[in-house]
C-alpha cells in the first residue's frame, strides 16, 4: 500500500488523460464546506473518517433515538411506583331561560382540588418495569453495536479508495510502458531490423492500456462516492486520504479470539438482554392471565362552592378472567413463543459468531501469506519484462513476448495491491467478528 511517483516521459500519450489521472491521484483535498467537520488542510486519517461517520451518519442517530425511546418507556413503567398527583379547577355559569323570559337567576359554580392516587401493589407490575428497563439497557448497547458495524464499513470503503487509486497508478504505468514499447518497435522498423507487423500487437497493447486507465478512473470515482456516502459529505467534496499505518493484533489463536468475542460482542450482550426482557414479559403476562391482586389509595383535597372538604379511600381487590374468549391464554402463548424465539435467536447468534471468527481468522491467514507471494511474483514479472525487452532489442525475441511480459507485470502489480488491501480488510473483518474495529496506531 505504497504510492509510487511516476516520471512521465514525452510521447503521444494524450495529455488530457495523463493530466486527469494525475489530478485524480495526487490533488489534495479541498473541502467544499468548512462546517462538514473535516480537518482543514490536512489529509484525512482512517480515524478521522470513522469519527466523521459517527458524528454524521443517520444510523447512529437512529440507534440513539431507539435508545431514548426505550429509556422513556422504562420511565413510564417506573412511574407507577410513585404516587400520581393531579390538580383540577372548574368554573361554570348557568341561567335557566324559557323563550325570552327569565325563569331563574344566574348561577356561578367554582371548584378547585388536588387529588392523589397511589397504586400500592399490582400483580406483574415489577416484572413489567424490569422488562422495560432491560430493553432500555439493550438499546443502549445497540448504539455501540451500530458504531462497530458502521466503523467496519467506513474502514473497508477507505481501503477501497486507496486501492483504487493505486490501481490507477498501475494503469498509468501501463500506458507509459506501452508507449515506450511502440517507440522501441518503431526504432527497429526504421532501422530495418523489424517488420511493420510488429506494430500491431503494440498498438493493441496501448489501446488496452488506455482502456484500463479509463476503467481505473471510474473505479476511483465509484469508491470515493461510497466513502463520501458513509461520511455524509456532499458530492463536490474531494477526499485527500492519509496512508494508514500498520495494525497489530494478528498473533492470536482462534480459541482466544472466540472467547473474546463471546465476552465483548455488543450484539451478543444486547441479545442476551432481549432474552431476559422476554422472560420478564412472559412472567408479567402469565400473572395477568391468572388471579390479579391490586391495592391502591386515593385522596382528594378541594374547595367547592365556598365549602372545603377532603376525602380518602383505600382499595384492595382480586380479579380473574372467567371468560375472555381465549384472549388471556393467547397472550400467554404469544409471550412464551416470543421468549422461545429470543432464546433460539441467542443460540443462533452464538453459532454465527463462532463461524464468523473462524472464517475471518483463516481468511486473514491466507491474506497474510498472499502478500508475500504477490510481492515475489511482482518482482519476478519485472525481471521477466526487462529480459524480454533486452532480448527483443537484441533481435532474439519477437514483440509478442514483450507485450505478454508487460501484461504479466501489470497483472502481478494489481495482484500485489489486492493482496495488501485484502490483508487490511481481512484484519478489519476479524476485529469486527471479535467485537471491535481496528485502528492504526497513529489513528487511535
Amino acid at each position: 500500500m505504497t504510492s509510487t511517483v511516476l516520471l512521465v516521459r514525452a510521447g503521444p500519450v494524450p495529455a488530457a488523460l495523463v493530466a486527469l489521472l494525475l489530478t485524480l491521484v495526487f490533488v489534495p483535498c479541498v473541502c467544499a464546506d468548512d462546517d462538514v467537520g473535516i480537518p482543514s488542510g490536512e489529509p484525512l486519517t482512517l480515524g478521522d473518517c470513522v469519527e466523521i461517520a459517527f458524528a454524521r451518519h443517520p444510523d447512529i442517530g437512529i440507534a440513539v433515538a431507539s435508545a431514548e425511546s426505550a429509556r422513556a418507556s422504562a420511565r413510564q413503567q417506573s412511574a407507577n411506583l410513585y404516587p400520581q398527583l393531579s390538580a383540577d379547577y372548574s368554573w361554570r355559569e348557568s341561567r335557566a331561560l324559557d323563550g325570552r323570559a327569565t325563569v331563574g337567576n344566574r348561577t356561578t359554580t367554582r371548584g378547585a382540588g388536588v387529588g392523589m392516587t397511589y397504586t400500592i401493589f399490582e400483580t406483574g407490575r415489577r416484572a413489567r418495569i424490569d422488562a422495560a428497563k432491560t430493553r432500555a439497557t439493550a438499546s443502549e448497547i445497540g448504539i455501540e453495536d451500530t458504531r462497530r458495524l458502521l466503523a467496519y464499513e467506513v474502514i473497508t470503503a477507505y481501503y477501497d479508495v486507496l486501492a483504487a487509486r493505486e490501481y490507477t497508478e498501475v494503469a498509468m504505468r501501463g500506458v507509459i510502458d506501452a508507449e515506450r514499447h511502440r517507440d522501441l518497435v518503431q526504432a527497429r522498423i526504421t532501422a530495418g531490423t523489424a517488420p511493420e507487423s510488429d506494430l500491431l500487437p503494440v498498438k493493441l497493447e496501448l489501446a488496452n492500456a488506455r482502456l484500463a486507465a479509463v476503467r481505473a478512473e471510474a473505479d476511483v470515482r465509484t469508491a470515493e462516492a461510497a466513502l463520501r456516502a458513509y461520511l455524509v459529505l456532499p458530492p463536490a467534496t474531494t477526499l485527500n486520504l492519509a496512508e494508514p499505518g500498520p495494525v497489530g493484533g494478528e498473533d492470536r489463536e482462534p480459541g482466544a479470539l472466540l472467547d473474546e468475542a463471546m465476552r465483548t460482542r455488543p450484539d451478543l450482550a444486547e441479545r442476551r438482554l432481549r432474552v431476559d426482557a422476554s422472560r420478564l414479559s412472559l412472567r408479567a403476562t402469565e400473572a395477568a392471565a391468572g388471579v390479579s391482586l391490586s391495592a391502591s389509595a386515593t385522596a382528594d383535597w378541594g374547595h367547592y362552592d365556598d365549602n372545603t372538604g377532603h376525602e380518602w379511600s383505600l382499595r384492595a381487590g382480586a380479579s380473574y378472567p372467567l371468560f375472555d374468549a381465549g384472549a388471556s391464554s393467547a397472550a400467554v402463548k404469544q409471550a412464551r413463543a416470543d421468549y422461545r424465539g429470543a432464546e433460539l435467536g441467542l443460540q443462533a447468534l452464538e453459532i454465527s459468531i463462532q463461524q464468523q471468527v473462524e472464517s475471518a481468522y483463516y481468511t486473514l491467514v491466507a491474506a497474510r501469506e498472499s502478500v508475500d507471494r504477490a510481492t515475489v511474483a511482482r518482482a519476478d514479472a519485472q525481471q521477466n519484462l526487462a529480459a524480454a525487452e533486452a532480448r527483443y532489442a537484441a533481435d532474439l525475441a519477437i514483440i509478442i513476448e514483450v507485450t505478454d511480459a508487460q501484461t504479466s507485470l501489470r497483472s502481478a502489480e494489481v495482484s500485489e495491491i489486492q493482496a495488501q488491501y485484502n490483508h487490511a480488510t481481512a484484519l478489519a473483518a476479524l476485529q469486527r467478528a471479535v467485537g471491535g474495529y481496528p485502528m492504526p496506531a497513529g489513528d487511535q
